[in-house]
């Protein structure tokens, strides 16, 4: 497994190499635009190609994109839902352009027509994704669980195998797993035991070797509280020892694990080092 954090790319994104190296990240994420509106400017060339010489000179070559929060592909509403469709596909002709092979993306929500009604968007709406793109990207969509707050859907592992499901076959579909998200929804991990039991959920649900990033954070709530707040490795309720039982797990060393916590990057420099520590 390979540890890294979301890094800015303020400056130009081919400074995001950069300042992954910098705290000790062995990967990271990145945001390709703004992460609050629909459009973006094209990429700069002259910075494409730095980014992906960076790329290659720190051997960075399984990194990630984080899709736009405003992207909801289960939306119910017609112009929200075409303008999400187009912006995903978007990021993951971004993501080609960039030599990164993932884009996660939040599962959505079903603003208030039901699970059932927001699977079935969903579906549709990756179809349509990969779709468009095929033929012009192998970049993989990562549909990232949810902690469960408001109508989100992905909160509960048997709706990302409802999506899983749907796509056999599909190598293009797979799964970004949050940790503070599987807490806040209920799943617990914090001893040896109740991890196992997870995993073996993970497994008969979406299988892990379908799972090609994991996101770790700590929980400011309460496992069960579906509320989404992330915290500091090893300052809230989930707590930092946990963390061990994933990166020494071998049937996730085919992934890259991002940290998103409050801090900046003097944080992430202190759970890199501590997460290493671990193995």
């Amino acid at each position: 497994m390979k540890l890294g954090a979301h890094v800015s790319i303020q400056g130009g994104v081919d400074t995001a190499p950069d300042r992954a190296k910098a705290i000790g990240g062995e990967t990271f994420q990145i945001f390709t635009k703004s992460q609050r509106q629909w459009q973006a400017k094209p990429l700069v060339q002259e910075q494409v190609s730095a980014f992906r010489e960076k790329l290659g000179h720190y051997s960075y070559y399984l990194a990630c994109v984080h899709a736009s929060y405003l992207i909801n592909l289960a939306s119910p509403k017609e112009n929200t839902l075409r303008k999400s469709r187009e912006a995903m596909i978007d990021e993951l002709l971004r993501a080609e352009e960039l030599a990164l092979p993932y884009v996660v993306v939040h599962s959505g929500a079903h603003m208030g027509e039901g699970v059932e009604q927001g699977l079935k968007q969903l579906i549709q709406s990756i179809e349509h994704v990969l779709s468009e793109t095929a033929g012009r990207t192998n970049v993989k969509l990562l549909l990232e669980n949810s902690a469960g707050q408001g109508t989100t859907l992905g909160a509960d592992l048997d709706q990302l195998k409802t999506v899983r499901d749907a796509f056999v076959g599909e190598d293009r579909l797979a799964f970004c797993l949050d940790t503070c998200h599987l807490f806040a929804a209920g799943y617990d991990f914090t001893s040896a035991e109740a991890y196992q039991r997870l995993k073996a959920e993970i497994d008969r649900q979406i299988g892990s070797r379908n799972v090609y990033v994991l996101h770790f954070n700590d929980s400011k709530k309460t496992p069960g509280s579906r509320l989404d707040q992330h915290e500091k490795i090893g300052h809230g309720k989930i707590g930092a020892q946990p963390f061990s039982f994933w990166i020494r797990d071998p049937d996730w060393d085919h992934t890259i694990a991002i940290l998103e916590t409050p801090g900046g990057e003097d944080n992430y420099r202190r759970e890199l080092q501590l997460l290493k520590g671990f193995r």
